[in-house]
């Protein structure tokens, strides 16, 4: 039986000892068919891999905690991960063995969709706006993952 567990990137503020990483990544790797633990990569929290360090501070942080899956959201709360930053967070994950797959928070903010009329903060996906604004950076993130994840903000109140 597989199991993905998903947590949020925060863990990063916690360290480790670089004696156990090689350790305990090889055995994540070797087990992958009976656990693989993996974390959500927040909109907010890719802007942070934009450098070599956060990205090799990050490695580390996955490596020794043993976690072999990110899932790297491209949009949240009108917040959209630039393309190039995606592409290349994406690819030094991959050269180091971290499988990645996309991800994306479906809820408004700023100038991106229209929100409902309910009182949650989630997307009218009756509005035309809302479908075009989702259409244009799925159709952008598409080239750059083979998978892909919908976080659980996929639905309405909306009565329009």
């Amino acid at each position: 039986m597989k199991i993905i567990v998903c947590a949020t990137i925060l863990f990063f503020i916690s360290g480790c000892s670089q004696n156990r990483v090689d350790d305990l990544f090889s055995l994540a790797q070797s087990r992958q068919s009976d656990l693989r633990l993996g974390v959500y990569i927040t909109s907010h929290s890719v802007e942070l891999l934009s450098t070599q360090a956060g990205r090799r501070e990050a490695l580390s942080l996955l490596r020794c905690n043993g976690i072999t899956h990110i899932y790297l959201e491209v949009y949240r709360s009108g917040l959209v991960v630039p393309v190039p930053l995606l592409r290349e967070v994406r690819d030094f994950f991959q050269k180091n063995s971290i499988e990645v797959t996309g991800g994306i928070a479906t809820v408004p903010g700023g100038d991106f969709g229209v929100r409902q009329s309910g009182r949650l903060d989630w997307f009218n996906w009756q509005n035309e706006k809302t479908q075009r604004d989702l259409k244009k950076v799925m159709r952008d993130v598409a080239p750059i993952f083979d998978t892909f994840i919908v976080d659980d903000f996929l639905c309405t109140a909306d009565t329009s």
